[in-house]
């Protein structure tokens, strides 16, 4: 037969109550409680959490005194019977501390994310530099690229004069061909 913990109004009954209190004020799962007191080094489940809320299973002092620190306040506001309204009270003001430290928390965020939104900024700078350059980059390979071509095609034809009709070998032809490198100047195309 199992043993009922649940008798009466002693500091068990009263443990048991300010537990499930305080878990539903922070709106948590039996689940949360019980992921709580596995961090702690407890073994518990759902259904852990679940029996020592009903009274059908008793709570070792260590369990105890990690429920304790997990809700705030100890394991004495968690066993002290005192009166009901002091009881609410302590719930109010659990709250109270609640949405005080999320509220810190969202402030916390929120500077985070004026960092992370700063960064993208720098960045977008960054990559709008990055393609500005890369831009000017393609444009002087591409310039170069003909004025190569233009050298070369000078080239094969000076070489190859068999090919190439005689009047492109005429001192003036020679001539424009000089021009043509002396105006190619590699510096002048970098901006």
């Amino acid at each position: 037969m199992k043993q009922d913990w649940s008798e009466g109004d002693g500091p068990e009954a009263i443990f048991r109550e300010r537990l499930r209190q305080r878990r539903l004020a922070r709106k948590w799962t039996q689940q949360r409680v019980a992921d709580e007191m596995t961090k702690r080094g407890h073994a518990w489940h759902q259904t852990t959490a679940a029996k020592v809320e009903k009274g059908q299973r008793p709570v070792t002092l260590s369990e105890a005194v990690a429920l304790g620190r997990i809700f705030g306040g100890g394991l004495d506001e968690m066993t002290d019977a005192g009166d009901r309204t002091a009881n609410t009270e302590t719930i109010e003001e659990l709250q109270q501390r609640e949405e005080a430290l999320l509220t810190h928390r969202a402030n916390d965020l929120r500077v985070a994310l004026g960092a992370a939104e700063a960064r993208i900024d720098e960045t977008k700078t960054a990559m709008e530099a990055a393609a500005a350059q890369h831009h000017r980059a393609r444009a002087e390979r591409n310039e170069i690229a003909h004025h190569l071509d233009d050298l070369l095609r000078l080239l094969d034809a000076l070489h190859d004069r068999s090919r190439v009709p005689r009047q492109l070998t005429t001192r003036a032809n020679l001539a424009a061909g000089s021009q043509l490198m002396a105006d190619w100047d590699p510096g002048a195309m970098r901006t």
